[in-house]
């Protein structure tokens, strides 16, 4: 890819555009200069005629990526997520049937209005075209934004952490990546890695897992370790948060790590 493009970053509806828009008929691209969505015909199939834009595409071969197709889409597999997504009963099974064998599609759409799921489908399917799209833009290492909005990033931290009470700071290790001070008139806290745990720790406590906010944040902003920890305490997961100058560090019990990160991705945190 040009350097040209790859520091801009893709408005995601661009690109979930021209995943509704794929089919068998019509092959979609992502115009790196303008930032927006192009289409192209089979002249086979239809009586549009996009010679100019294919010429175009031809000639600026660093300008258009080629957008999921729709045999990469996968509608099929999409339709049947959705399926097995409900709870079990009568309209799980009864749509777990109609999608077998020819005319699975037609079946399918013909059964949503009886058990009131059309709404429901519409969102499972936009949910799943918009990881589809956030998946086509890490693959080509394409920064993005979702409603004119950098996506919140975090990134997972190596090892296990313990949170201690210490009697004095003469026993850490300053040389370690994760060092967490925090000193009052009540109490010497700290927070490491389990291996650098001091031997004059008077508290401590094991089998936490970390992750923190990618970037450095700027002061102005507000709310981002709210968000993050609203979803977490949504799924039922405790935290223990630290700032430092740069960014947020957020850990979970180890046991708690996975659900979290399956919280935070769901909710649309992008988790590198």
């Amino acid at each position: 890819m040009s350097n040209d493009y790859s520091s801009k970053r893709v408005p995601l509806e661009a690109v979930i555009e021209g995943i509704e828009m794929a089919s068998d008929s019509i092959t979609c691209f992502l115009d790196l200069e303008t930032m927006e969505q192009v289409s192209v015909a089979d002249e086979r199939m239809t009586d549009i005629d996009d010679t100019e834009t294919e010429e175009m595409i031809d000639e600026n071969p660093g300008r258009f990526l080629r957008l999921p197709t729709q045999y990469e889409i996968h509608e099929y597999s999409i339709m049947e997520s959705f399926v097995y997504s409900l709870p079990d009963g009568e309209e799980a099974r009864t749509l777990a049937n109609a999608i077998k064998g020819r005319g699975a599609f037609r079946r399918f759409k013909d059964l949503l209005p009886r058990y009131g799921l059309r709404q429901r489908w519409f969102d499972f399917q936009a949910a799943s075209y918009r990881e589809l799209a956030i998946r086509w833009c890490r693959d080509h290492d394409l920064l993005y934004t979702e409603n004119g909005v950098a996506p919140v990033e975090i990134q997972i931290l190596e090892g296990s952490f313990s949170i201690c009470k210490v009697e004095d700071y003469s026993g850490v290790n300053l040389n370690s990546p994760f060092c967490f001070i925090g000193k009052t008139d009540k109490e010497n806290s700290l927070v490491c890695l389990s291996e650098d745990v001091p031997d004059n720790a008077v508290e401590r406590d094991d089998d936490w897992r970390a992750f923190r906010i990618s970037g450095v944040l700027d002061f102005s902003l507000i709310g981002i370790l709210s968000r993050l920890s609203t979803i977490l305490a949504e799924a039922g997961i405790g935290i223990f948060a630290v700032s430092t100058y740069n960014t947020d560090y957020i850990l979970t019990k180890e046991a708690d790590f996975d659900n979290a990160l399956d919280a935070l991705s769901q909710a649309g945190i992008v988790i590198l």
